[in-house]
Protein backbone atom coordinates (compact mmCIF):
# COMPACT_ATOMS: atom_id res chain seq x y z
CA UNK A 1 0.00 0.00 0.00
CA UNK A 2 1.36 3.31 -1.09
CA UNK A 3 0.96 6.09 1.98
CA UNK A 4 -1.21 9.44 0.65
CA UNK A 5 1.17 12.01 -0.77
CA UNK A 6 4.33 9.74 -0.45
CA UNK A 7 5.99 8.62 -3.27
CA UNK A 8 6.61 4.85 -2.96
CA UNK A 9 10.17 5.17 -3.71
CA UNK A 10 10.44 7.03 -0.47
CA UNK A 11 9.02 4.74 2.11
CA UNK A 12 11.42 2.32 4.01
CA UNK A 13 11.05 0.24 7.12
CA UNK A 14 13.67 -0.16 9.68
CA UNK A 15 15.28 -3.34 10.62
CA UNK A 16 16.87 -3.87 14.08
CA UNK A 17 18.96 -7.03 14.60
CA UNK A 18 22.43 -7.99 16.63
CA UNK A 19 24.93 -8.34 13.93
CA UNK A 20 25.73 -6.93 10.62
CA UNK A 21 24.64 -9.60 8.06
CA UNK A 22 26.46 -7.95 5.42
CA UNK A 23 29.73 -9.28 6.65
CA UNK A 24 28.69 -11.99 9.13
CA UNK A 25 27.60 -15.96 7.25
CA UNK A 26 25.07 -17.22 9.23
CA UNK A 27 21.08 -18.03 9.27
CA UNK A 28 19.79 -15.22 10.56
CA UNK A 29 22.18 -12.66 8.73
CA UNK A 30 20.98 -14.66 5.46
CA UNK A 31 17.70 -14.68 6.57
CA UNK A 32 17.87 -10.94 6.97
CA UNK A 33 19.76 -10.47 3.81
CA UNK A 34 17.16 -12.11 1.66
CA UNK A 35 14.55 -10.17 3.45
CA UNK A 36 16.59 -6.86 2.56
CA UNK A 37 16.71 -8.33 -1.26
CA UNK A 38 13.19 -8.35 -1.17
CA UNK A 39 12.19 -5.31 0.12
CA UNK A 40 14.25 -3.50 -2.42
CA UNK A 41 13.18 -5.24 -5.22
CA UNK A 42 9.62 -3.96 -4.32
CA UNK A 43 11.12 -0.56 -3.88
CA UNK A 44 11.16 -0.32 -0.44
CA UNK A 45 14.01 1.31 1.42
CA UNK A 46 16.06 -0.99 4.71
CA UNK A 47 17.86 1.05 7.29
CA UNK A 48 19.51 -1.74 9.20
CA UNK A 49 20.66 -0.85 12.45
CA UNK A 50 22.72 -3.22 14.67
CA UNK A 51 24.68 -3.58 17.75
CA UNK A 52 28.09 -3.49 17.12
CA UNK A 53 28.61 -5.89 20.17
CA UNK A 54 32.72 -6.39 19.58
CA UNK A 55 33.06 -2.40 20.12
CA UNK A 56 30.88 -2.31 22.72
CA UNK A 57 32.87 -5.38 24.36
CA UNK A 58 36.25 -3.64 24.22
CA UNK A 59 34.84 -0.02 25.37
CA UNK A 60 32.95 -1.25 28.67
CA UNK A 61 36.26 -3.18 29.22
CA UNK A 62 38.29 0.56 29.27
CA UNK A 63 35.49 1.83 31.50
CA UNK A 64 33.21 3.49 28.59
CA UNK A 65 29.54 3.78 29.76
CA UNK A 66 28.80 4.41 25.86
CA UNK A 67 27.27 1.76 23.67
CA UNK A 68 27.41 2.03 19.96
CA UNK A 69 25.29 0.87 16.94
CA UNK A 70 26.24 0.71 13.44
CA UNK A 71 23.49 2.00 10.39
CA UNK A 72 23.33 0.24 7.05
CA UNK A 73 21.29 2.00 4.44
CA UNK A 74 19.91 -0.05 1.50
CA UNK A 75 23.10 -2.65 2.43
CA UNK A 76 25.86 0.24 2.24
CA UNK A 77 27.31 1.03 5.27
CA UNK A 78 26.24 4.71 6.42
CA UNK A 79 27.95 5.31 9.68
CA UNK A 80 27.53 4.48 13.41
CA UNK A 81 26.18 5.77 16.30
CA UNK A 82 25.28 5.84 19.73
CA UNK A 83 22.81 3.35 21.04
CA UNK A 84 20.67 6.02 23.11
CA UNK A 85 20.82 8.13 19.89
CA UNK A 86 18.46 5.30 18.15
CA UNK A 87 14.98 7.99 17.59
CA UNK A 88 16.83 10.94 16.67
CA UNK A 89 18.91 8.48 14.70
CA UNK A 90 16.10 7.41 12.52
CA UNK A 91 14.61 10.60 12.18
CA UNK A 92 17.75 12.11 10.83
CA UNK A 93 17.86 9.57 8.09
CA UNK A 94 14.12 9.82 7.23
CA UNK A 95 15.11 13.72 6.56
CA UNK A 96 18.20 13.46 4.34
CA UNK A 97 17.12 11.17 2.51
CA UNK A 98 13.33 12.15 2.21
CA UNK A 99 12.09 8.49 3.51
CA UNK A 100 9.17 7.52 5.05
CA UNK A 101 9.71 5.41 7.47
CA UNK A 102 6.85 2.58 7.74
CA UNK A 103 7.22 0.36 10.73
CA UNK A 104 10.18 -1.46 12.42
CA UNK A 105 10.45 -4.92 12.08
CA UNK A 106 12.48 -6.13 14.90
CA UNK A 107 15.03 -9.43 14.29
CA UNK A 108 17.44 -9.71 17.51
CA UNK A 109 17.42 -8.78 21.10
CA UNK A 110 21.35 -9.80 22.14
CA UNK A 111 23.76 -7.38 22.63
CA UNK A 112 21.05 -4.55 23.26
CA UNK A 113 20.40 -2.49 26.23
CA UNK A 114 16.97 -3.86 26.14
CA UNK A 115 15.95 -0.27 28.17
CA UNK A 116 17.46 1.91 25.73
CA UNK A 117 16.39 -0.45 22.72
CA UNK A 118 12.21 -0.11 24.14
CA UNK A 119 12.83 3.57 24.58
CA UNK A 120 13.85 3.99 21.08
CA UNK A 121 11.67 1.66 19.35
CA UNK A 122 8.84 3.21 21.21
CA UNK A 123 9.89 6.72 20.71
CA UNK A 124 9.14 6.06 17.06
CA UNK A 125 6.03 5.53 17.51
CA UNK A 126 5.65 3.35 15.18
CA UNK A 127 4.50 -0.68 14.18
CA UNK A 128 6.28 -3.13 15.81
CA UNK A 129 7.07 -6.65 14.36
CA UNK A 130 8.92 -9.48 16.49
CA UNK A 131 10.53 -12.08 14.06
CA UNK A 132 11.79 -15.08 16.08
CA UNK A 133 14.57 -16.63 14.70
CA UNK A 134 15.98 -18.64 17.43
CA UNK A 135 15.61 -18.95 21.21
CA UNK A 136 17.65 -16.23 22.55
CA UNK A 137 15.02 -13.82 23.92
CA UNK A 138 14.80 -17.15 26.20
CA UNK A 139 18.07 -17.47 27.34
CA UNK A 140 21.07 -16.52 25.53
CA UNK A 141 23.07 -19.66 26.93
CA UNK A 142 21.37 -21.90 25.29
CA UNK A 143 24.75 -22.96 23.32
CA UNK A 144 27.06 -22.91 25.92
CA UNK A 145 28.27 -26.62 27.04
CA UNK A 146 29.98 -25.39 30.15
CA UNK A 147 26.42 -24.22 31.29
CA UNK A 148 23.10 -26.29 30.96
CA UNK A 149 22.53 -25.86 27.30
CA UNK A 150 23.33 -29.44 26.46
CA UNK A 151 20.21 -30.40 28.45
CA UNK A 152 18.02 -26.84 28.13
CA UNK A 153 17.99 -26.64 24.44
CA UNK A 154 16.24 -30.07 24.01
CA UNK A 155 13.70 -28.42 25.22
CA UNK A 156 12.95 -25.15 25.06
CA UNK A 157 11.28 -23.80 28.82
CA UNK A 158 11.75 -20.09 31.04
CA UNK A 159 14.47 -19.78 32.95
CA UNK A 160 13.34 -20.35 36.64
CA UNK A 161 14.98 -20.87 40.07
CA UNK A 162 14.67 -24.52 40.19
CA UNK A 163 15.76 -24.63 36.78
CA UNK A 164 18.75 -22.29 36.63
CA UNK A 165 20.65 -23.68 40.31
CA UNK A 166 23.03 -25.57 39.03
CA UNK A 167 23.97 -23.59 35.80
CA UNK A 168 27.15 -21.29 35.86
CA UNK A 169 24.72 -18.71 33.82
CA UNK A 170 21.30 -19.38 36.11
CA UNK A 171 21.67 -15.64 37.34
CA UNK A 172 22.25 -14.15 34.23
CA UNK A 173 19.67 -16.15 32.35
CA UNK A 174 17.56 -15.32 34.92
CA UNK A 175 18.06 -11.77 34.60
CA UNK A 176 17.76 -11.77 30.65
CA UNK A 177 14.48 -13.33 30.92
CA UNK A 178 13.29 -10.32 33.07
CA UNK A 179 14.72 -7.94 31.05
CA UNK A 180 13.50 -9.81 27.93
CA UNK A 181 9.76 -9.88 28.95
CA UNK A 182 9.84 -6.10 30.45
CA UNK A 183 11.02 -5.37 27.27
CA UNK A 184 8.33 -6.94 25.58
CA UNK A 185 6.25 -5.24 27.89
CA UNK A 186 7.24 -1.95 26.83
CA UNK A 187 6.69 -2.40 23.70
CA UNK A 188 3.60 -4.53 23.64
CA UNK A 189 1.16 -1.99 22.46
CA UNK A 190 2.86 -1.31 19.27
CA UNK A 191 3.74 -4.60 18.72
CA UNK A 192 1.66 -6.02 15.89
CA UNK A 193 2.20 -9.28 14.88
CA UNK A 194 4.88 -12.42 16.02
CA UNK A 195 6.70 -14.01 13.04
CA UNK A 196 8.68 -17.18 12.74
CA UNK A 197 10.04 -19.59 10.37
CA UNK A 198 8.23 -22.94 11.17
CA UNK A 199 5.39 -23.84 13.37
CA UNK A 200 7.27 -25.63 15.72
CA UNK A 201 9.55 -22.34 16.15
CA UNK A 202 6.35 -20.47 16.81
CA UNK A 203 5.06 -22.63 19.02
CA UNK A 204 7.49 -23.14 21.42
CA UNK A 205 7.88 -19.06 21.60
CA UNK A 206 4.42 -18.54 22.28
CA UNK A 207 4.53 -20.69 24.96
CA UNK A 208 7.02 -19.02 26.26
CA UNK A 209 5.49 -15.83 26.15
CA UNK A 210 1.95 -16.56 26.29
CA UNK A 211 0.94 -13.81 28.88
CA UNK A 212 1.84 -11.22 26.52
CA UNK A 213 1.05 -12.91 23.00
CA UNK A 214 -1.28 -15.44 21.84
CA UNK A 215 -1.08 -15.73 18.45
CA UNK A 216 1.24 -15.33 15.07
CA UNK A 217 1.93 -16.37 11.77
CA UNK A 218 4.83 -18.61 10.30
CA UNK A 219 6.72 -16.92 7.16
CA UNK A 220 9.46 -19.76 5.67
CA UNK A 221 12.49 -18.16 4.96
CA UNK A 222 12.84 -20.50 1.38
CA UNK A 223 10.13 -21.42 -1.12
CA UNK A 224 10.61 -23.84 -3.13
CA UNK A 225 9.15 -24.45 -6.93
CA UNK A 226 9.49 -26.78 -9.91
CA UNK A 227 10.72 -30.35 -9.96
CA UNK A 228 13.66 -32.94 -10.93
CA UNK A 229 13.85 -36.70 -10.78
CA UNK A 230 17.33 -37.74 -9.02
CA UNK A 231 19.31 -41.16 -9.75
CA UNK A 232 21.21 -42.67 -7.39
CA UNK A 233 24.40 -42.67 -9.44
CA UNK A 234 27.11 -44.09 -6.97
CA UNK A 235 28.47 -47.18 -6.13
CA UNK A 236 29.13 -46.42 -2.13
CA UNK A 237 26.54 -44.11 -0.38
CA UNK A 238 27.38 -40.64 -0.03
CA UNK A 239 26.81 -39.41 3.06
CA UNK A 240 27.36 -35.57 3.99
CA UNK A 241 27.42 -33.34 6.91
CA UNK A 242 26.32 -29.90 5.88
CA UNK A 243 26.41 -26.60 7.54
CA UNK A 244 28.67 -25.04 10.40
CA UNK A 245 31.37 -27.94 12.40
CA UNK A 246 29.64 -26.68 15.61
CA UNK A 247 29.00 -29.47 18.74
CA UNK A 248 25.24 -28.54 19.15
CA UNK A 249 25.33 -29.11 14.63
CA UNK A 250 26.12 -32.77 15.39
CA UNK A 251 29.95 -32.41 15.06
CA UNK A 252 30.55 -35.06 17.80
CA UNK A 253 27.97 -37.26 16.21
CA UNK A 254 29.70 -37.01 12.71
CA UNK A 255 32.84 -38.13 13.92
CA UNK A 256 31.37 -41.45 15.13
CA UNK A 257 29.98 -41.72 11.36
CA UNK A 258 33.50 -41.34 10.34
CA UNK A 259 34.84 -43.43 12.87
CA UNK A 260 32.47 -46.37 11.96
CA UNK A 261 31.64 -46.33 8.43
CA UNK A 262 34.74 -44.69 6.82
CA UNK A 263 35.38 -47.79 4.67
CA UNK A 264 31.67 -48.34 3.97
CA UNK A 265 30.27 -44.49 2.70
CA UNK A 266 31.62 -42.06 1.00
CA UNK A 267 31.79 -38.81 3.46
CA UNK A 268 31.99 -35.72 2.83
CA UNK A 269 31.68 -32.54 4.29
CA UNK A 270 29.96 -29.33 3.04
CA UNK A 271 30.33 -25.78 4.51
CA UNK A 272 32.93 -22.93 5.28
CA UNK A 273 34.79 -24.64 8.94
CA UNK A 274 38.33 -25.03 8.28
CA UNK A 275 38.39 -27.94 10.93
CA UNK A 276 40.88 -30.62 9.77
CA UNK A 277 38.67 -34.00 8.69
CA UNK A 278 40.18 -37.25 7.95
CA UNK A 279 38.48 -39.79 5.84
CA UNK A 280 35.92 -36.79 4.93
CA UNK A 281 35.89 -35.03 1.18
CA UNK A 282 35.44 -31.34 1.97
CA UNK A 283 33.90 -29.08 -0.38
CA UNK A 284 33.74 -25.27 0.56
CA UNK A 285 30.23 -23.74 0.25
CA UNK A 286 29.93 -19.90 1.70
CA UNK A 287 26.62 -17.99 0.92
CA UNK A 288 28.65 -14.81 1.73
CA UNK A 289 31.49 -15.55 -0.70
CA UNK A 290 29.21 -15.81 -3.97
CA UNK A 291 30.66 -20.02 -4.12
CA UNK A 292 28.25 -22.59 -5.55
CA UNK A 293 24.74 -22.72 -3.85
CA UNK A 294 24.32 -25.46 -1.25
CA UNK A 295 22.12 -27.43 -3.33
CA UNK A 296 23.74 -27.08 -6.21
CA UNK A 297 26.87 -28.23 -4.87
CA UNK A 298 25.05 -31.06 -3.43
CA UNK A 299 23.50 -32.13 -6.24
CA UNK A 300 27.06 -31.63 -8.43
CA UNK A 301 28.73 -34.24 -6.52
CA UNK A 302 25.58 -36.81 -6.18
CA UNK A 303 25.34 -37.01 -2.38
CA UNK A 304 22.89 -39.33 -0.99
CA UNK A 305 22.24 -38.51 2.28
CA UNK A 306 22.26 -35.61 4.44
CA UNK A 307 23.30 -35.65 8.32
CA UNK A 308 21.44 -32.85 10.08
CA UNK A 309 22.04 -34.09 13.59
CA UNK A 310 21.16 -30.60 15.75
CA UNK A 311 21.19 -31.60 19.31
CA UNK A 312 19.10 -28.60 19.55
CA UNK A 313 15.81 -27.19 19.06
CA UNK A 314 16.03 -25.49 15.34
CA UNK A 315 13.92 -23.05 14.46
CA UNK A 316 14.73 -22.88 10.58
CA UNK A 317 17.30 -24.85 9.29
CA UNK A 318 18.81 -24.09 5.77
CA UNK A 319 21.16 -26.79 5.25
CA UNK A 320 17.17 -29.12 5.67
CA UNK A 321 15.53 -27.61 3.05
CA UNK A 322 19.21 -27.60 0.34
CA UNK A 323 19.41 -30.95 1.42
CA UNK A 324 16.08 -31.74 0.68
CA UNK A 325 16.39 -29.55 -2.53
CA UNK A 326 19.21 -31.90 -3.55
CA UNK A 327 17.00 -35.02 -3.43
CA UNK A 328 19.32 -36.28 -0.36
CA UNK A 329 17.52 -38.78 2.49
CA UNK A 330 17.99 -36.68 5.82
CA UNK A 331 19.36 -38.05 9.24
CA UNK A 332 18.40 -36.85 12.37
CA UNK A 333 17.10 -37.09 15.39
CA UNK A 334 13.75 -36.14 17.63
CA UNK A 335 15.25 -32.92 19.42
CA UNK A 336 16.19 -31.62 16.21
CA UNK A 337 13.11 -29.19 16.34
CA UNK A 338 12.46 -27.82 12.70
CA UNK A 339 14.60 -30.56 10.99
CA UNK A 340 13.00 -33.84 12.73
CA UNK A 341 9.68 -32.17 11.69
CA UNK A 342 10.39 -31.28 8.02
CA UNK A 343 11.50 -34.83 7.76
CA UNK A 344 8.12 -36.63 9.72
CA UNK A 345 5.94 -34.43 7.30
CA UNK A 346 7.40 -34.68 3.94
CA UNK A 347 8.89 -38.36 4.75
CA UNK A 348 12.14 -37.29 3.73
CA UNK A 349 14.37 -39.38 5.63
CA UNK A 350 14.91 -41.34 8.98
CA UNK A 351 14.21 -39.59 12.72
CA UNK A 352 16.30 -41.40 15.47
CA UNK A 353 16.25 -40.94 19.42
CA UNK A 354 20.13 -41.16 19.66
CA UNK A 355 23.20 -41.64 17.53
CA UNK A 356 23.72 -45.48 18.38
CA UNK A 357 20.10 -46.10 16.63
CA UNK A 358 21.05 -44.25 13.54
CA UNK A 359 24.59 -46.12 13.62
CA UNK A 360 22.58 -49.46 14.12
CA UNK A 361 20.48 -48.33 10.67
CA UNK A 362 24.07 -47.53 9.04
CA UNK A 363 25.05 -51.02 9.27
CA UNK A 364 22.61 -52.32 7.13
CA UNK A 365 23.54 -51.02 3.99
CA UNK A 366 21.41 -53.51 2.00
CA UNK A 367 18.38 -51.52 3.82
CA UNK A 368 19.77 -47.89 3.26
CA UNK A 369 20.13 -48.68 -0.65
CA UNK A 370 16.82 -49.55 -0.86
CA UNK A 371 15.71 -46.82 1.12
CA UNK A 372 17.79 -44.28 -1.25
CA UNK A 373 16.23 -46.20 -4.15
CA UNK A 374 12.77 -45.50 -3.13
CA UNK A 375 12.97 -41.90 -1.89
CA UNK A 376 14.52 -41.31 -5.39
CA UNK A 377 11.04 -42.46 -7.02
CA UNK A 378 9.49 -38.86 -5.80
CA UNK A 379 9.99 -35.34 -7.36
CA UNK A 380 12.04 -33.30 -5.35
CA UNK A 381 11.99 -29.35 -5.78
CA UNK A 382 14.13 -27.63 -8.54
CA UNK A 383 14.70 -24.34 -7.58
CA UNK A 384 15.03 -23.50 -4.04
CA UNK A 385 14.83 -18.89 -3.41
CA UNK A 386 14.24 -16.69 -0.80
CA UNK A 387 10.94 -15.93 -0.18
CA UNK A 388 9.39 -13.14 -1.83
CA UNK A 389 6.37 -12.95 -0.15
CA UNK A 390 5.87 -9.56 1.73
CA UNK A 391 2.83 -9.18 3.55
CA UNK A 392 4.37 -9.61 6.68
CA UNK A 393 7.36 -7.25 6.10
CA UNK A 394 5.04 -4.57 5.36
CA UNK A 395 3.50 -1.95 7.17
CA UNK A 396 0.48 0.09 6.67
CA UNK A 397 0.62 3.72 7.42
CA UNK A 398 3.16 5.51 9.67
CA UNK A 399 1.70 5.85 12.84
CA UNK A 400 4.04 8.78 14.17
CA UNK A 401 3.17 11.63 16.09
CA UNK A 402 6.47 13.37 16.78
CA UNK A 403 8.67 13.97 13.84
CA UNK A 404 11.21 16.29 16.18
CA UNK A 405 14.53 16.01 15.88
CA UNK A 406 16.45 16.97 18.98
CA UNK A 407 20.60 16.85 17.90
CA UNK A 408 22.11 16.93 14.81
CA UNK A 409 24.12 13.97 13.03
CA UNK A 410 26.82 12.40 15.69
CA UNK A 411 29.88 11.68 13.88
CA UNK A 412 31.77 9.23 16.01
CA UNK A 413 35.50 7.86 15.80
CA UNK A 414 34.12 4.48 16.03
CA UNK A 415 31.75 5.17 12.83
CA UNK A 416 35.54 5.75 10.80
CA UNK A 417 37.02 3.33 12.44
CA UNK A 418 33.87 0.99 11.50
CA UNK A 419 33.83 2.13 7.98
CA UNK A 420 37.84 1.20 7.88
CA UNK A 421 38.41 -2.31 9.07
CA UNK A 422 34.41 -3.46 8.61
CA UNK A 423 32.56 -1.38 6.38
CA UNK A 424 33.75 -1.75 3.05
CA UNK A 425 30.81 -3.36 1.28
Amino acid sequence: MEIKGVSKDKECVLLISHSNYMIKSAGVEKSLKDISNVMRQNGIHVIHIFAIIEINKIVSKIGIHKQYIGINIDDKFYGADYMHNLKNCVLRIEKEKGFICRGIQLHHLHGWDLELLGTGLMGLELPIRFFVHDFCSVCENLYQDEGNGKVCRKRIEAPSISKCRDCVFGEYNLNWYKACHLFFESIRENVTGIVAPSRVTLSEWLNIYNDLFQEGIVRSHLQMSGSYKKYRQNEKIRIAFIGSALEHKGFCEWKAVVSAFKEDYELYYFGNSDIPMQNVRKRYVDFQKNTMTMEMALREDNIDMAFLWSTSMETFSYTCYESYAAGCYILTNTKSGNIADFVLQNKAGEVFEDISECLEYLRKQEQVCSNIDEYCTRSFPLNLEPNTDISMLTFAGTGRKNNTISSKRTITPVSLVYKMFRGKY
